[in-house]
């Protein structure tokens, strides 16, 4: 009768072959569970007495891997099994085997085979009762331990992917096995810090990662611990040394290659091969460079505020002050060495690294204040500039009487943004100078500073009020600022306040001198589209850069490459333009 019913609903009803077949994988999966239950015997009774000799490796290896195997089908077919293998100790038989191996080929590769099934577990498995078992009672601290033979180039990798699977699990619940309150131990971070300079790109990446995967649980007493215990205090300073090592790296391959005549010499007569690599090496160099600064960049964005603070004082200190603005003060100075010149190039193409890939608030801040807010208390006096070449610094002393205002907008110190960084008996370090160069520079010397330049206003996490204090104010900021200042009745004088008007006839420039610039041989004889207003607005120091990009421009026959005739004419379009938008 019900039969019938079901089949009036349209129903299908179980046959008798339907329930065979039921009944046959219900016997099937009963079967396939008691295998696997003898298979995890049988592997903890031989894994927990093998020893890794020749003659039994590649049995040993067999069976590690079917270990990760075993594990994996009891988490999504059997989850008691789970169990068993805890209950067999077989995580410990793995540990054994990594402790016990003799630095041999048969050994490394059994300690391959042993990480790759460890880190296949704490991917693979979901039983978080699993994994907690897995890491108690200090057990994950001791296989993060083991003396595996990092000198190994096949060992090594499987190590670091291992720290990495580890360090994917911490979260605030399992922090507490790794870290060790009592014993003030953290086995998982200070084992990868010491990797952090490892000649192996791979093995430096993965090494970042871990880090992070720290840094994010924001953990108090691990954070107390990252900070200031000893085994941890050298890991910042390796940071900096290591971004710093990167310019003076690039520097000394620099400084030895020839001059360009010299190269094309070389180049001509088949011996260019050696400058090939060397520029090859500084590529790489640089592309470190870029990803060290990545690197602090992502820290900054977990938002880890005891961190971020630390590392800006430490890049600060070390960096801000102690490379960029001395490489910029001792290469910018008259009678400065070529060598000196050149590290002031390298370094300024690191800064425009910096400014294109930092976007913390605070720190950039401070290197905005450093190298681009004029202090006004050391400049170069005039009577410096005339025992110069004076044909070469006739730009320098107008764009010098340009800072000569006596308007305290534009002079007044900027603000600290870091309360509690203490450099330089307390106050952030600032160039003696105006961070600007003369048109008649060289391109090698103005193409890494417009390179930075244009970085600097490009970086929306510099604010309007920022960038208006600096020697780059473009004139779309004092557009907004008198807008602002027109709606909430602020007096005339105040908006007026950083508006200039100057008599000196070489910064002023008229909307003739810039629909006349561009032309030269370097872009085929056509001018370049001339800005719809000219820089007569803008306050002084800014306009004298926008007239040194002017005169760059107006060179005929071009004095500089095309690309750094490109990116003047950018950075004259950033400064002169109402509005911000992409280019």
């Amino acid at each position: 009768m019900f039969g019938q019913f079901l089949n009036i609903l349209g129903i299908p009803q179980p046959t008798a072959a339907a329930a065979a077949a039921t009944g046959h994988r219900q016997q099937s999966s009963t079967e396939e569970t008691a295998r696997r239950r003898e298979q995890i015997l049988s592997l903890s009774a031989f894994l927990g007495t093998a020893k890794t000799k020749r003659s039994t490796a590649t049995r040993v290896v067999e069976s590690v891997r079917q270990v990760s195997e075993v594990t994996i089908w009891s988490d999504r077919r059997c989850p008691e099994l789970l169990g068993l293998i805890i209950e067999q100790q077989l995580p410990q038989a793995l540990h054994r085997l990594l402790v016990a191996a003799p630095k041999t080929a048969e050994s490394a590769a059994v300690s391959v085979q042993v990480l790759q099934t460890l880190s296949i577990m704490l991917d693979g498995v979901a039983d978080v009762g699993f994994l907690h078992a897995l890491f108690s009672n200090n057990f994950v601290n001791q296989l993060i331990a083991a003396p595996v033979d990092l000198d190994n180039e096949e060992v090594l990798p499987y190590y670091v992917a291992f720290l990495k699977a580890l360090s994917l699990k911490l979260t605030p619940d399992t922090m507490h096995f790794f870290f060790n309150e009592r014993m003030d131990d953290f086995p998982l971070y200070t084992t990868a810090i010491g990797l952090f300079e490892h000649p192996d790109s791979m093995v430096r990446v993965a090494v970042r990662a871990i880090t992070l995967n720290v840094f994010r649980i924001n953990d108090r007493d691990a954070l107390e611990f990252i900070l200031h215990a000893p085994q941890c205090a050298h890991f910042w300073e390796q940071i900096m040394q290591a971004i710093k090592g990167a310019c003076d790296d690039a520097f000394r391959i620099l400084v030895d290659l020839p001059d360009s005549a010299a190269a094309a010499a070389a180049a001509a007569a088949g011996n260019g091969g050696h400058a090939s690599k060397e520029w090859a090496s500084v590529d790489l160099i640089l592309e470190n460079h870029m990803g060290l600064l990545a690197y602090l960049n992502d820290i900054y964005g977990l938002g880890v505020e005891r961190i971020n603070r630390r590392i800006s004082i430490e890049f600060s200190e070390r960096i801000l002050a102690r490379t960029y603005v001395h490489a910029i003060e001792v290469g910018w100075r008259a009678g400065a060495s070529p060598e000196e010149t050149l590290f002031m190039q390298v370094v300024t193409l690191c800064i425009s690294h910096f400014f294109a890939i930092i976007r913390y608030s605070p720190l950039l801040i401070d290197a905005v204040n450093a190298l681009f807010v004029y202090s006004g208390s050391a400049a170069r006096q005039p009577q410096e500039q005339e025992q110069d070449n004076p044909a070469l610094d006739v730009d320098r002393m107008l764009v010098s009487d340009a800072y000569a205002s006596d308007d305290p907008h534009q002079l007044a110190p900027a603000p600290r943004s870091l309360n509690d960084m203490e450099i330089a008996g307390g106050s952030t370090t600032r160039l003696t100078h105006p961070f600007v160069l003369s048109p008649f520079e060289t391109s090698r010397t103005l193409t890494p500073w417009l390179c930075t330049a244009l970085e600097l206003l490009s970086n929306k996490a510099i604010s309007p009020t920022t960038l208006a204090r600096s020697v780059l104010t473009p004139r779309r900021m004092l557009r907004t600022r008198a807008l602002l200042e027109s709606l909430t009745g602020s007096p005339p004088g105040v908006a007026d306040c950083r508006s200039f008007s100057s008599n000196t006839s070489a910064l002023t420039l008229s909307h003739q001198s810039l629909a006349h610039v561009g032309t030269s041989a370097s872009n085929g004889g056509q001018a370049a589209a001339a800005p719809s207003t000219g820089v007569a607005q803008l306050p002084p120091y800014t306009q004298a850069i926008a007239a040194s990009m002017v005169q760059v421009l107006a060179d005929s026959p071009a004095s500089h490459n095309w690309m750094t005739i490109d990116l003047a004419a950018l950075l004259l379009v950033q400064l002169t333009r109402s509005s911000r938008g992409g280019i």
